[in-house]
């Protein structure tokens, strides 16, 4: 009977997005081995990308994780490789790393949000973070426009389910490049910050968390 090659499964790509200069984020990377005669190796290349891991025995590599971290210390953009070799391979299994970074003025954290300008440059990395923000409007509709925008809590329509915040609380900008769209999820959050029930928040700073993705197609 003839023996299967060694191989082993991983993803195409590992991509870590924006994160800002001086920070790290981990990914987790999972790969299954088949086959295999050996141990495996783990190695790096590419500046400002790491793994802990190195080895991996046999046994474990049937169903194993790695975690590839990424912490830039400069802005740019970043591009390395994850390589994959030993335990009987016949070649090694090279998974591309890309990363790019900004200096951004907050870090995500409750005590040191990020501002708008901040998740502006972030665009949506699909991450929880804590950002800072002055209530300047809400939008009307089912997307975002100059139109849709509005600036201020006048009208009949004032949303409850969403809001803008801006890094200037005097933003009047008919814009949507210096704003920032929040979702009110039902509940507490959003009786107590919607401006149609609360229009003395207009003009309020807030610090809110959630998760950093596209909300009517914009950050």
């Amino acid at each position: 009977m003839e023996t299967p090659d060694a191989s082993v499964s991983a993803p195409g790509a590992v991509a870590f997005g924006t994160i800002g200069v001086g920070t790290e984020l981990a990914q987790k990377v999972a790969i299954s081995g088949s086959n295999l005669t050996g141990d495996l190796t783990i190695a790096v290349e590419g500046k400002a990308f790491s793994c802990a891991t190195t080895t991996i025995s046999k046994d474990d590599a049937a169903n194993a994780e790695l975690e590839v971290l990424f912490a830039p210390v400069s802005s740019g953009d970043y591009t390395g490789t994850l390589i994959i070799s030993g335990g009987g391979l016949k070649e090694s299994v090279a998974i591309p790393i890309t990363g790019r970074a900004v200096q951004l003025t907050g870090k995500g954290t409750k005590e040191v949000p990020y501002t708008i300008s901040d998740a502006l440059l972030l665009e949506n990395p699909n991450r929880e973070a804590w950002v800072k923000g002055y209530i300047v409007g809400y939008v009307i509709g089912q997307s975002i426009n100059e139109k849709s925008a509005i600036f201020g809590a006048d009208g009949e329509d004032v949303s409850v389910s969403n809001m803008l915040i801006a890094g200037d609380v005097n933003e009047k900008k008919k814009t949507i490049l210096n704003v920032w769209v929040v979702q009110l999820p039902q509940g507490d959050v959003r009786t107590a910050l919607n401006l149609k029930d609360n229009p003395e928040n207009l003009g309020k700073q807030v610090n809110l968390l959630g998760i950093m993705e596209a909300y009517f197609g914009v950050c």
